[in-house]
């Protein structure tokens, strides 16, 4: 896939560059964590470049539990520098957390800027309820609300079939998703563990009374 999604939410590559005799510039950006890499020559002024990667996703858990009404607990997958090197720019591509501190529940939003209807969506919708689950799970709140906008929806040609079998199936009822009781609660321990987010196992996740119809398939569009 080249440098998307996990990359972009975990390492996001930030860059500075400053003038050099802007030493109170350098130092802030440095207790920032911004590292130098090198001096350089630009329009005939010396400057230097300075990067971090941004851990975004950690940065989300940090506010919600430092700064629960901020108005910008998101993160994103769209960089415009590494677009050319992706086999495909990310789909579902910006992500806002909000919680509300009253009720200690939390809601999140994704917005999708392409969404196949067939493949796509269904991967989507458990994919971000997954993740609201475990934010929750982490900072001490209850999941609410996951409410998903989509700018283009499209069903590819060769998914017709498959999309027309499944508007015929009557749905089942709903199965419960349950994180694994090794995975630290928030509201139980009261200690933040935001480490978590990279000690989680795909056998941390389960569902509960889930029953399904026969799979279905279709091939991928790119």
């Amino acid at each position: 896939m080249g440098p998307v999604y996990g990359v972009q939410w975990r390492e996001w590559p930030a860059y500075k560059v400053i003038d050099a005799d802007q030493t109170a510039q350098i130092e802030a950006a440095q207790r920032k964590g911004f590292s130098l890499v090198s001096a350089l020559t630009d329009n005939g002024r010396n400057k230097v470049l300075m990067y971090k990667a941004v851990d975004q996703l950690r940065e989300c858990l940090d506010t919600i539990v430092n700064n629960p009404s901020s108005r910008r607990i998101l993160f994103h997958g769209w960089n415009c520098a590494v677009l050319d090197e992706v086999a495909l720019p990310a789909c579902h591509l910006l992500y806002q957390f909000l919680p509300n501190q009253a009720t200690r529940e939390i809601s999140l939003c994704l917005y999708v800027r392409s969404n196949d209807i067939g493949l796509g969506t269904p991967f989507n919708l458990a994919e971000g309820a997954a993740l609201l689950h475990l934010v929750a799970r982490l900072t001490g709140y209850k999941p609410r609300w996951f409410t998903y906008f989509v700018g283009d929806a499209h069903i590819y040609e060769n998914h017709i079939e498959m999309v027309t079998e499944q508007l015929k199936r009557e749905p089942f009822a709903a199965p419960q998703l349950v994180i694994s009781d090794r995975v630290p609660d928030f509201a139980v321990t009261g200690k933040y563990q935001p480490e978590w987010l990279e000690l989680v196992e795909p056998g941390d996740f389960s569902l509960e009374n889930y029953q399904h119809h026969a799979p279905l398939t279709a091939p991928m569009a790119v």
